[in-house]
């Protein structure tokens, strides 16, 4: 999850720096946007990954339901 939201923030730094998503078709960032926003779909949102891990790694086995 970590590595997931660093890359995007790297992705839309980049991507503004360069002047946006619809100027850096032919540039490797914007590659590196879509595939980011790809693998954020995939992967599912960070709030589904979080209740993943804290129900986990943060309750109890014995409260587990």
């Amino acid at each position: 999850m970590f590595c997931g939201q660093a890359g995007w923030d790297i992705a839309s730094v980049g991507s503004e720096m360069f002047g946006g998503p619809e100027c850096t078709n032919e540039l490797p960032i914007g590659r590196l946007v879509r595939d980011m926003r790809y693998v954020s779909i995939i992967e599912g949102g960070d709030d589904v990954l979080r209740d993943l891990i804290f129900s986990r790694f943060v309750i109890p086995v014995p409260c587990r339901s």
